[in-house]
């Protein structure tokens, strides 16, 4: 088990990770925008290590299976280091 920023990550039977927004320690913010729910909600973060790879690539497929109760969501985003350099955080989906 560990803890993040705002969340907490147990390991499973089988391999697999249970991720859980606390919601204790995660931060509050406000959708000002209305895109998500046009209110509070409070937000946690999950990075994953670095993967190198030493051959190009011009696929990347990020795989997530997620239960969201309803009127939740959760956003993915990736980014790449390419030639030393990271791109910026391009959202996958919503």
């Amino acid at each position: 088990m560990r803890t993040g920023d705002g969340i907490l990550v147990c390991k499973r039977p089988g391999g697999a990770s249970e991720v859980t927004l606390v919601s204790s320690t995660s931060h509050t913010a406000f959708d000002d925008s209305g895109f998500y729910n046009g209110g509070r909600y409070h937000l946690g973060r999950l990075t994953s290590p670095v993967c190198e790879t030493a051959t190009r690539f011009d696929t990347l497929i990020p795989s997530w299976q997620a239960t969201m109760p309803a009127g939740t969501w959760m956003e993915l985003e990736v980014r790449v280091r390419c030639g030393g350099a990271w791109t910026r955080w391009i959202g996958i989906g919503v």
